[in-house]
């Protein structure tokens, strides 16, 4: 992951397992969508330090993205205005196990230039062929999924600092 100065975000999830078992959305035209995820999705959540104000992005394997402002914890939410689009890449490759295979989706995006530190939360969605979401996320503060609670923003990234 990488934020730079002049607000280009370069991203890349990978989603490792069974994928027979993971419900992938058919590639699509890329374009902006909402409620993606209802679906298998990845997404990342981002604020300046200590602010209240943060973003939300979701990308899914389709192509779609949705790109949200809110101006406290799930309050204030309306449509990001983004520089460009979001530029999807998607790849499915053969694990190391058996049975394994690796999805892998790369993202680049403009958004509004971040000369300041980042805190950032990043989760993905996972439906599977049985019809039941899997959450996963660098934290979890709550007994349920809420990627948009506060201490949900576990990463720190300073831009032009790449994360591993």
């Amino acid at each position: 992951m990488l934020l730079t100065a002049a607000g280009e975000w370069q991203l890349a999830y990978h989603i490792v397992g069974n994928l027979d078992q993971v419900v992938l959305p058919a590639v699509g035209t890329a374009e902006r969508r909402d409620e993606l995820w209802r679906h298998t999705c990845c997404e990342l959540f981002c604020r300046i330090d200590g602010a209240a104000a943060y973003q939300e992005f979701n990308f899914s394997p389709s192509n779609s993205w949705a790109a949200y402002d809110f101006d406290a914890y799930r309050t204030g939410q309306r449509d990001s205005v983004l520089l460009t689009a979001p530029m999807m890449r998607l790849s499915n490759e053969v694990g190391v196990r058996p049975l394994e295979r690796v999805l892998r989706l790369e993202i680049e995006m403009r958004v509004r230039p971040a000369m300041q530190r980042q805190q950032i939360g990043c989760a993905t969605v996972i439906e599977l062929t049985d019809g039941s979401l899997s959450y996963w996320a660098l934290a979890r503060p709550l007994d349920r999924p809420d990627f948009h609670h506060p201490a949900s923003f576990a990463k720190h990234l300073i831009p032009d600092e790449v994360l591993p």
